[in-house]
């Protein structure tokens, strides 16, 4: 609010002659002579002299006050404003940017927690065409020739070889602080005395290995079973790829088509799906077994001890 200061003088000689003392008996009226005409008209003068430079000192103080309150709040306003303007376009631009990761157990397309950290940096998305579904002439079912998924179907040397690309190097060693983030700490019990080191591998991998044992087991004159653990190995590789399937729990829509050599309709599972590049995570698997990223062995107390590359099929 605007400030109104004002300087007091005594102007109380100036109006004397203006005032009168009113007396018990009734006052008589006079007329003024010419001398108190002139006295009353030097009065106003002086009073008029003292009370113009109080006016004036007034409106100066009016003037000086005023403006610089106006003033002031106009810079707060304005501060206002700009500060106002500065936090809409930050939230604005940390909203558009903020990273593909808002969820605590992290995404498809960067990595889980569950994923071991070092391989994460294989991770690659793309778009993958699934081939190999059934088609059928006189009620039979084949999988079309130049299908790529006969290069994985039946038995034989060159099958087996098409496998063994997928699944070879598939454990390697983890380091002591790698195996404390996986398994918690300590991880003592997985420690492997043999091969010097925590052995681990890419569930991917292992999976892997589970449909191949699956495939071997339907040729058993081929592939003869294991008589201590070939079928509860079967057991357990089929309620793992249960499983697997239940969590990743793809969406793609897969539809049923018309084949006139079966009369009905049947699955056509040769659909896009996304999947994450296997390739790279192949490569970084094959890196990290006895590339340049690879743990070396050790003894349990630390000291350097030979390498392992011989086959682990557990």
């Amino acid at each position: 609010m605007a400030s109104l200061h004002f300087r007091h003088a005594s102007v109380n000689t100036a109006f004397e002659p203006h005032l009168h003392t009113q007396e018990s008996s009734t006052p008589r009226a006079r007329t003024p002579s010419g001398h108190d005409r002139g006295r009353s008209l030097g009065s106003a003068e002086k009073a008029d002299e003292v009370v113009r430079p109080l006016l004036q000192d007034a409106a100066k103080d009016i003037y000086i006050t005023l403006p610089s309150s106006k003033r002031h709040n106009g810079v707060l306003l304005t501060l206002l404003w700009i500060m106002s303007l500065l936090l809409v376009s930050l939230f604005t631009y940390l909203a558009s940017n903020r990273p593909p990761s808002v969820n605590p157990n992290g995404t498809f397309l960067t990595g889980y927690t569950t994923d071991l950290r070092e391989a994460r940096s294989a991770i690659r998305v793309h778009k993958q065409h699934f081939y190999g579904s059934l088609d059928f002439r006189s009620h039979r079912g084949f999988v079309p020739e130049g299908s790529p998924s006969l290069k994985y179907m039946g038995e034989g040397d060159e099958v087996d070889a098409a496998w063994d690309e997928l699944t070879k190097d598939r454990y390697f060693l983890l380091s002591e602080a790698e195996a404390r983030e996986a398994f918690g700490n300590p991880p003592n019990k997985y420690w492997n005395v043999h091969h010097g080191g925590y052995v681990a591998g890419l569930d991917a991998l292992h999976t892997l290995h589970c449909l191949n044992h699956l495939r071997m087991s339907l040729y058993p004159d081929h592939y003869p079973q294991d008589p201590k653990d070939g079928r509860m190995h079967n057991a357990h590789c089929v309620d793992h790829l249960r499983q697997l399937v239940m969590c990743n729990a793809d969406l793609t829509p897969v539809p049923t088509q018309w084949f006139n050599g079966l009369e009905r309709n049947y699955i056509n599972s040769s659909r896009e799906h996304t999947c994450r590049d296997f390739g790279r995570v192949r490569e970084w698997a094959t890196e990290r077994f006895n590339g340049t990223t690879a743990v070396k062995a050790r003894n349990r107390d630390g000291s350097l001890r030979a390498n392992f590359y011989e086959p682990w099929t557990p």
